[in-house]
């Protein structure tokens, strides 16, 4: 009885939300890596295990989401062990908000500590024959791939909404589960594998949430800050100090 009052209110949920209504997707966020050696023979074993177990940890990722916008954040979980080393390999995004009204993204990077400005990024997809409920709803599968990766999708109709907890974004659709899975290079000795997986777990409403607040004041383009970290590399390879 509980799970069915849980699946009826949301669906309920989904039907407000489409309505205007600001609602938090919460989704568990899991990688299995298994890393060659031979890609790195040189690395001490210290910073492999370091890099591996860093490469497996799991995550929760929040979407918050209405029909103008999404924000998607990176959580860590507690359970994580903790890492006292200088390695740490976060799964991206951390931090990225979607305007689908203007169709930008604002992907803050780190490293740089930029805020990166482009186009919401989609991908070409096929449906399948598959279908199945999950949490109650009603899903479709899609799959993908590009040159690096193949994608696997449960995805739920969902009017002109995005709700995804990538950077690719699916108009009309919330993501209620994904696998992505890195492609071998062809004649590649390297066999290193790669999988992630998104699983949405649940969704509340949220009452007050500003997304225009969030809107960075100042962005780069890919080209400029490539055009910077070529900068940088030039004057630090000349002996240039930085004013």
């Amino acid at each position: 009885m509980k799970k069915i009052i849980t699946f009826l209110f949301l669906a309920l949920s989904i039907i407000v939300f489409s309505q205007e209504k600001t609602y938090r997707f919460l989704y568990d966020f899991h990688q299995k890596t298994i890393l060659d050696k031979a890609e790195n023979p040189n690395m001490p074993s210290e910073d492999y295990n370091i890099i591996v177990a860093e490469l497996n940890k799991s995550y929760e990722v929040e979407v918050t989401a209405n029909s103008s916008f999404s924000f998607v954040k990176l959580v860590e979980k507690i359970n994580n062990d903790q890492n006292k080393s200088f390695i740490k390999i976060e799964p991206e995004p951390k931090w990225l908000l979607n305007d689908f009204e203007t169709n930008n993204s604002y992907d803050y990077i780190d490293t740089s500590a930029i805020y990166l400005i482009d186009s919401i990024q989609s991908i070409s997809m096929k449906p399948t024959r598959n279908s199945k409920k999950i949490l109650g709803f009603d899903t479709k599968e899609f799959i993908a791939e590009d040159k690096t990766f193949s994608y696997h999708f449960w995805l739920m109709k969902q009017g002109d909404h995005s709700v995804s907890p990538l950077k690719l974004q699916f108009k009309g659709y919330i993501v209620v589960e994904a696998e992505i899975i890195n492609k071998k290079e062809n004649n590649s000795k390297i066999t290193t594998e790669r999988k992630v997986t998104y699983r949405l777990k649940n969704m509340t409403e949220e009452n007050s949430f500003d997304f225009k607040k969030l809107k960075p004041k100042k962005v780069m383009t890919q080209v400029e800050l490539d055009a910077l970290l070529e900068k940088v590399n030039t004057e630090r390879n000349s002996g240039v100090e930085k004013d």
